[in-house]
């Protein structure tokens, strides 16, 4: 059951000449998983907020956190209870703003699985950023490592696809039963997933798919019944079926990857209050 974590930014652009063009306010979001099946304490979210501040430039600030809970269901993510918090964290680093677009897409390992996620944070200063690509000085690179490390240290982590089962090719189906030539791993009430298969008339079998039983064949193979149960037939192997299942897993190393581009939304907070007279 792992907990969707969240801080939430907020940006207010500068203009220095007012005749030429208008501030514009923005928020946006960056969030990880953590395991278990309560909300984390605030401290938690005052660390990771004071390193990703360094981060930060000073026209942005970080002014709130959101945490979600989820159930693992299958390959399914079923939402629970979420908390929210306000706090204020301005940008601490010393270098101004060209566009709160302006990000960092940094790669995270996660462990146990042969992937890894991305991670983009965003309104990076003008300063580190040069010929069109990342050039952050000694310091900045020094807070990024300093980032890497604490979200390791965090238990921060990623909900993925379990991607340590191998892929079974696709023998056959036919009568809505598939015939893989190993194992797939899945059992029942496991779902699997098929990728590039083809009908006997070209037409690609796709989706996802409840087993409802399976059975071992002395050849090594397995037939699984699905449901539904697919209405195509295939004669010839081809393409694969893999467990379709979703885990979740710490990370466990991160690096920078490049500058990239991430646009950002509406506020989170503005003004509340009663709207203007409508004219009579």
């Amino acid at each position: 059951m792992p907990v969707r974590q969240t801080l939430l930014f907020a940006v207010t652009t500068q203009v220095k000449d007012p005749t030429q063009a208008t501030p514009h306010s923005g928020g946006w979001s960056e969030s990880f998983w953590v395991p278990g099946a309560a909300f984390s304490a605030l401290g938690v979210f005052q660390t990771w907020a004071t390193t990703r501040a360094l981060l930060l430039s000073g026209l942005a600030s970080i002014i709130g956190f959101r945490q979600q809970l989820y159930t693992i269901a299958g390959n399914k993510l079923l939402p629970g209870g979420s908390g929210s918090g306000s706090f204020f964290y301005p940008g601490n680093y010393a270098g101004d703003l060209n566009a709160p677009q302006d990000s960092l897409q940094l790669n995270f390992l996660v462990s146990g699985q042969p992937n890894s996620i991305r991670h983009r944070i965003a309104a990076v200063p003008d300063t580190v950023i040069s010929g069109g690509e990342f050039n952050g000085d000694t310091t900045y690179q020094g807070y990024l490592t300093n980032y890497f490390g604490k979200i390791i240290s965090l238990g921060f982590g990623a909900v993925t696809r379990d991607l340590s089962k191998p892929d079974a090719t696709v023998r056959s189906i036919t009568g809505g039963v598939i015939t893989t030539n190993t194992s797939t791993g899945a059992a029942l009430t496991n779902y699997i997933r098929l990728r590039r298969v083809r009908d006997v008339n070209g037409d690609p079998v796709e989706g996802t798919f409840l087993v409802t039983g399976l059975v071992s064949n002395v050849d090594g193979s397995v037939s699984y019944t699905v449901v539904p149960a697919p209405t195509q037939t295939v004669s010839t192997p081809n393409g694969t079926a893999r467990l379709d299942l979703l885990v979740f897993n710490a990370l466990s190393s991160g690096s920078l990857s490049r500058l990239v581009v991430r646009k950002i939304g509406r506020p989170f907070s503005g003004y509340r209050g009663r709207r203007s007279k409508r004219p009579v």
